[in-house]
């Protein structure tokens, strides 16, 4: 998965490795951000991100073994090895639990996909 989050939306883009070692697109989705979400923090809205692309590709990646996120938000690698206190946070911390996710960081570069997507929305 690549995740992305803007101003105005978020974005995920749901890829398969093939046997090359290329990154082939299964899916793309994002959508607006409602007035409330828009006041969150950028790292509230790069959470938001995954957890949009975890609820809207489930039926593709529950189960797996390994599912990497890309994100170009080095702050999400957090939620593995800090304590959480924010209920928001923690909330989507625990949502996540489920999906066996390593958070992966990318610069904004190799996120370029993911980055249009979410500003166009």
């Amino acid at each position: 998965l690549s995740t992305d989050a803007s101003d105005i939306s978020v974005s995920a883009i749901l890829y398969q490795v093939n046997d090359q070692g290329e990154h082939e697109v299964i899916s793309f989705a994002s959508r607006t951000l409602l007035a409330t979400e828009k006041n969150y923090s950028i790292t509230e809205k790069e959470l938001l991100a995954v957890v949009f692309a975890c609820k809207k590709f489930r039926s593709y990646i529950i189960g797996h073994f390994q599912v990497i996120v890309r994100s170009d938000h080095k702050a999400l690698s957090f939620l593995t090895t800090c304590r959480l206190s924010h209920g928001r946070i923690l909330r989507w911390s625990l949502a996540l639990q489920e999906y066996n996710l390593t958070i992966e960081y990318i610069s904004g570069r190799q996120n370029i996909p993911a980055d249009i997507l979410s500003r166009v929305t």
